[in-house]
């Protein structure tokens, strides 16, 4: 470089350039930095505002010019990131969330998330405006906007800080009742709705029968999603498994294990097929989430009525059946077609009695049967992933190890550790969970949550039908007996 001169600007002869250099006054450390002017009085002004700079950043005045940048392009470009790592279904929702977030508390530029108290305001207001309750804000509204901030500042990337780390989670307004959790459904309860399947396969004319796959729900326990993406080539019976893939991060997709028996049910039930989906719908055809849910919701009705069933009344299937159907869809219809005005008389009068006779059975059964069916208190009404809590609450009943239940739940950290005693000092606590059990390790057996989960299944199946007095363990044993 050539000569210096006194306003701390530097000739680089062989460049052209003008430098300004520069020593930091409290760090000591030297500051350089081209002013790209050959000009000495034009670098002289570029030079003017590096000791401006320098001078904000001694005195600890920040610069406030990230303030004024948009908000969404820098969602974009966060959302564009997890996009690579989360699967297609959560980012999606995590992209509705955070737009629909941004757009609702009117959060326009950098500088909006800076003032907390009127954010906080802004979401108590639209949550006392709502139907909605707290948790359902703290989930969809806070928490988007907390991981979008936490990025924001991660690696200084647009902010030095993080603008939402002290935002207070929305507490509950008084009188407001939590969310309601999922509950495990009962062997007996389940025991019957698989009888339950069973008839309707039966009067429906189903092409493909329905237990085996809500029996491989209950014992693999995977996610929906999980469950209705497999084909018949992920069914390994080399491995006694169904393979469900990897999944991400805390949410992987299980070990999908199956005890023999199981097994030996799935391979009758897909037969001789090579390709295609693994679970079929009643015609035939791949199963959709809703087409379940219902298939589920009849089955569960009707196992529902079959549990209230009365012992002074006679174990009817078809009575119990339209029992359900007047409950689930608040109408009675008895009538098995015909022209009304070409029926006999005595047609006519038997549907009558038939009709006085499930509309005193369902007004009997209504209350209990709307608190099972429709949620109460503190629970959800049934669901298909209460499969999964299911799944836990069995195995953990007979002491399948914390660890074995979850490798089969995929979840990536264990259980309570309430089982062997080195899971009590591994896997008690999150670290230990999380850092120092490895999931994959042989010694955590999936398939004994599995084999404990059908062995609860069958023998409650059995304790059912030994007690006999309802319509469905009457109508099955009738079957078995003649089978």
């Amino acid at each position: 470089m050539g000569r210096r001169h006194g306003d701390n600007l530097q000739l680089d002869k062989r460049r052209g350039y003008y430098y300004w250099r520069k020593t930091h006054p409290q760090t000591g450390r030297r500051i350089i930095r081209n002013t790209l002017q050959t000009r000495r009085d034009l670098a002289r002004r570029v030079a003017a505002r590096f000791d401006d700079e320098l001078r904000e950043e001694i005195a600890g005045v920040k610069r406030l010019d990230h303030l004024k940048l948009e908000l969404k392009p820098l969602a974009e470009e966060w959302l564009r990131e997890e996009d690579d790592r989360l699967e297609p279904k959560t980012s999606s929702q995590k992209r509705r969330d955070l737009m629909r977030a941004l757009e609702a508390l009117k959060l326009r530029r950098v500088a909006d998330l800076m003032d907390l108290a009127s954010l906080n305001r802004l979401l108590f207001r639209l949550r006392s405006s709502g139907a909605k309750g707290s948790e359902h804000f703290r989930r969809c509204y806070q928490a988007p906007l907390k991981g979008f901030s936490r990025w924001l500042a991660g690696n200084h990337r647009y902010l030095a800080n993080d603008p939402l780390a002290n935002w207070e989670p929305l507490k509950r307004l008084r009188g407001e009742q939590p969310e309601r959790r999922r509950r495990a459904y009962m062997p007996d309860r389940l025991s019957r709705s698989f009888m339950a399947l069973d008839y309707y396969d039966q009067v429906n004319k189903r092409r493909a029968p329905s237990r085996p796959v809500f029996v491989a729900l209950l014992v693999t326990a995977p996610r929906l999603g999980a469950f209705l993406s497999r084909g018949v080539e992920h069914l390994l019976p080399t491995e006694d498994r169904i393979d469900y893939g990897e999944g991400c991060r805390n949410k992987r997709r299980g070990r999908g294990a199956l005890d023999a028996s199981t097994l030996e049910d799935l391979l009758r039930y897909v037969g001789g097929r090579t390709s295609g989906p693994l679970f079929l719908g009643p015609r035939g055809g791949e199963y959709s989430k809703e087409r379940l849910l219902d298939t589920w919701r009849e089955a569960l009705s009707l196992a529902v009525v079959d549990s209230l069933w009365p012992r002074d009344a006679p174990p009817d299937l078809h009575v119990a059946d339209l029992v359900a159907r007047a409950l689930r869809t608040g109408r009675i219809a008895v009538h098995g077609g015909g022209n009304p005005s070409r029926l006999r008389p005595e047609t006519i009068s038997r549907r009558a009695e038939l009709k006085s006779q499930v509309r005193a059975l369902a007004d009997r059964m209504r209350g209990d049967w709307e608190s099972e069916m429709r949620g109460c208190d503190r629970y959800r009404a049934p669901d298909l992933h209460a499969f999964r809590a299911t799944h836990r609450t069995w195995a953990a009943a007979v002491n399948v190890p914390p660890t074995c239940i979850d490798k089969q739940l995929g979840h990536a950290r264990t259980g309570d550790g309430r089982s062997l005693e080195i899971h009590r000092v591994l896997a008690g606590s999150s670290v230990g969970s999380r850092f120092y059990t490895d999931l994959n390790s042989e010694l955590f057996d999936a398939s004994k949550s599995a084999e404990a989960v059908r062995q609860i299944l069958d023998q409650n199946e059995d304790q059912v039908l030994i007690a006999g007095g309802t319509p469905l363990a009457a109508t099955t044993r009738s079957h078995r007996s003649l089978a």
